[in-house]
C-alpha cells in the first residue's frame, strides 16, 4: 500500500507540475509584463484605433520651446544705449542655440531707441525697487 500512495504523491506533483507549465504557456505580451517580441510567431496583436489625424505636431498646437535668460546690469551715470544691446547680443550668439530672451538692467536708464526695441526688456532702478518687499 505505501507503493500506491508515493505513486499518487508523484501523479499529484506532476499534475501541478504540468499546470503551471501551461499557465506559462499561455502568457503573452498582452497579458503578462512580457515583451511583444516573447510572443510566438503568428500571434495576432491589437492594433489600436486610429484618430484620423497625421502624425506629429498639431494645426494650432504651440509647440515647445527652450529659452535661454541672457542679461546685463549696469551701475553707471548715464543711460544704456543700443551699443549695449548689440554687445549683449553677440555674447548671446556665443552663449546658446536656445532662444534668447534678452534683459537690460540699468541704473540710470536707458536711450529712448534702446526702449523702443521689442527684443529686450529693459529694467530700471525704479521697477527693481518695486518688487522688493517692504
Amino acid at each position: 500500500m505505501g507503493q500506491v500512495a508515493t505513486l499518487t504523491q508523484q501523479v499529484l506533483t506532476l499534475q501541478k507540475r504540468l499546470e503551471a507549465m501551461e499557465e506559462l504557456t499561455r502568457t503573452n505580451s498582452t497579458n503578462s509584463s512580457k515583451p511583444p517580441s516573447a510572443d510566438p510567431p503568428g500571434t495576432l496583436r491589437n492594433r489600436k484605433e486610429t484618430s484620423g489625424k497625421s502624425r506629429g505636431g498639431q494645426p494650432g498646437h504651440k509647440g515647445y520651446h527652450q529659452y535661454t535668460l541672457v542679461g546685463e546690469c549696469k551701475w553707471t551715470n548715464r543711460p544704456i544705449g543700443m551699443t549695449e544691446w548689440q554687445k549683449l547680443r553677440d555674447k548671446a550668439q556665443v552663449l546658446t542655440q536656445e532662444i534668447p530672451l534678452y534683459y537690460l538692467f540699468s541704473r540710470s536708464g536707458f536711450s529712448p531707441e534702446l526702449r523702443d526695441q521689442t527684443q529686450v526688456r529693459c529694467v530700471g532702478l525704479e521697477e527693481l525697487l518695486e518688487t522688493v518687499p517692504h
